[in-house]
């Protein structure tokens, strides 16, 4: 099982050297051994790195990809 911690650490790593969530999902948290509420956190916790204008169009991308749009 994969230490949150570490996982965390991960995503500020990367997060901090501009990747996308798209990356901090298939570098880090894809592969992970843990649960969906973890999964959810850790996704919150790299949302928390962009500025507002960015956490306004991700939210916005996957809501209308969540409906098919």
């Amino acid at each position: 099982m994969d230490s949150i911690v570490r996982l965390q650490e991960r995503i500020a790593m990367v997060m901090e050297r501009g990747d996308s969530l798209e990356q901090v999902e298939r570098e880090v948290i894809a592969g992970a051994d843990i649960s969906g509420e973890q999964r959810a956190a850790l996704w919150l916790y790299a949302w928390s790195f962009m500025n507002g204008t960015g956490q306004r169009h991700e939210a916005s991308s996957h809501l209308l990809s969540s409906r098919g749009l």
